[in-house]
């Protein structure tokens, strides 16, 4: 089993409310996966996540509001859907998150927000990859 997490619609300047929903690798519904870099933990950001106040990271959030759209979206994400402070469970998810991603539907790459404006660069330098 794994935790999908569905990231409920809204604009981007609105609280990010999530929520999880457990479901079996092998007959799980369609979903995203987020690749990202996890960046500093400081200064952390709040989500809603089932109701309750949950931290990620600054990276993470900025993510968040860049993917959300005005319907839900169900993904899975690894500081979301795996509890980071259980080793028993991280130990469980790590082998699996190759299957988690080639199962996916497609996996959204987030590296941070554009500061410098060199998006156009890195779509070309993955496209001459």
């Amino acid at each position: 089993e794994i935790r999908l997490v569905r990231i409920h619609g809204g604009s981007k300047h609105e609280v990010i409310k999530c929520s999880l929903k457990v479901v079996s690798l092998s007959a799980c519904p369609s979903y995203e996966a987020l690749s990202y870099r996890w960046g500093s933990n400081r200064q952390l950001e709040t989500v809603q996540l089932d109701g309750h106040d949950f931290d990620v990271t600054p990276n993470l959030a900025a993510a968040l509001r860049k993917f959300r759209k005005r319907k839900n979206r169900l993904l899975w994400i690894d500081q979301l859907c795996v509890n980071q402070t259980d080793m028993d469970e991280r130990n469980e998810q790590v082998p699996v998150m190759g299957q988690i991603y080639s199962q996916a539907r497609k996996v959204l790459v987030w590296l941070g927000v554009d500061s410098h404006q060199e998006a156009p660069l890195a779509q070309q330098l993955i496209r001459d990859l």
